[in-house]
């Protein structure tokens, strides 16, 4: 599997300077976009450099100038013997690209130039080195984490909105996902969410092109292999959910918990806590699949005294499993299977048929 953390932002630049961090050959590029691109004068330069203390590529442009409009570009990839993979995947980034600029800042209809620098010649290197890399390095369907945008671009608010990616910011002083950086992870990361329990086999760190104070302003791309002890296990990204409430009839607990289950809850359940001012509380925790996190979310704070939640991004293992009358039967890592009988159809099968309950859970 592959994983991009954009812990520091996104930009197009710091996504080649991961994926040659991550093997890619700088002098392939090269030769690729040269062959793509019919314009002289210009080079890929990359050098390895530091951020805060992180190792990292940086790449640039050497002879950047005004190329021409987003339709111009489209049709350089459209006129290239890229592979066909590479080409459809270079074209929708420049029209999201250009349809987020159009509505940010206005202009006419064909994606023509404008102010935020779209029209550059190194706005099609990012784009269209980007589009070949991930498919020369045989990184399909990438997960990424969630983007620290900082100060946010117009045009890239609108990518983030369009793409739905989420997105937060640890500050407002400096652009750290760009236009184009949101763009193309818009195209090509298959989903968004933590980073998963893997063996890594690869790693690659692209510099962004200010050294921030504080922060190491790098994207890091990852290889790995899932941990050979779970092989067997699907993998589920999850949200847990928690609040602590001590000003609640203890009667709602049933009622809430039985309105979160049939919203979409997985779980349900809580503990006794002690409160910060001595006095005895309630956690209430629910675990939930991220689709489902909004409804609970008003669930709890209309129906409790709650005035906030507080969420956590998880993950599960999950074992396969099928039903089998009452029973449920789970297929264990090695190919084992365990048990179990569904404790509300025996339920049901006990008040239905006047029967002992016991008897229908052996």
């Amino acid at each position: 599997m592959t994983y991009i953390d954009c812990g520091s932002g996104v930009a197009g630049d710091m996504l080649l300077g991961a994926l040659i961090g991550l093997g890619l050959s700088p002098e392939e590029l090269n030769s690729t976009l040269h062959q793509a691109i019919p314009l002289r004068g210009w080079k890929i330069v990359v050098k390895r450099t530091e951020r805060q203390g992180w190792p990292a590529m940086s790449m640039a442009v050497e002879g950047d100038r005004f190329f021409g409009s987003g339709v111009q570009m489209r049709q350089v990839v459209r006129r290239s013997r890229l592979h066909s993979v590479v080409k459809s995947n270079a074209i929708q980034i420049f029209d999201r690209l250009i349809t987020a600029e159009k509505k940010a800042h206005g202009g006419n209809s064909n994606g023509g130039f404008d102010p935020e620098g779209l029209g550059l010649l190194d706005t099609l290197i990012d784009v269209l080195g980007c589009s070949w890399g991930f498919w020369r390095m045989g990184l399909k369907s990438p997960v990424a984490s969630h983007v620290n945008t900082g100060r946010i671009a117009p045009a890239t608010a609108q990518i983030l909105k369009e793409c739905k990616i989420p997105a937060y910011s640890t500050q407002s002083q400096h652009e750290l996902a760009t236009p184009t950086g949101a763009a193309i992870l818009s195209l090509l990361a298959a989903e968004y969410g933590p980073f998963p329990s893997v063996k890594i086999q690869g790693a690659g760190y692209g510099a962004g092109l200010k050294d921030i104070p504080g922060q190491p302003n790098v994207l890091a791309i990852y290889q790995g292999a899932s941990n050979q002890e779970h092989k067997d296990l699907p993998l589920e990204p999850v949200i847990l959910l928690e609040t602590v409430i001590d000003d609640m009839d203890p009667r709602l607990y049933p009622h809430v918990s039985d309105l979160l289950m049939r919203a979409g809850a997985l779980d349900v359940w809580w503990v006794s806590a002690g409160m910060k001012k001595g006095r005895p509380g309630t956690a209430y925790s629910i675990l939930c699949r991220p689709e489902a996190e909004d409804r609970l979310v008003r669930i709890l704070l209309c129906e409790t005294t709650t005035l906030g939640v507080r969420r956590l991004p998880l993950e599960r293992w999950i074992a396969p499993r099928h039903r089998v009358g009452m029973r449920k039967i789970a297929r264990l890592p090695g190919g084992k299977t365990k048990s179990q009988v569904e404790y509300e159809l025996a339920r049901q099968k006990a008040v239905a048929l006047s029967l002992p309950l016991k008897k229908l859970l052996k």
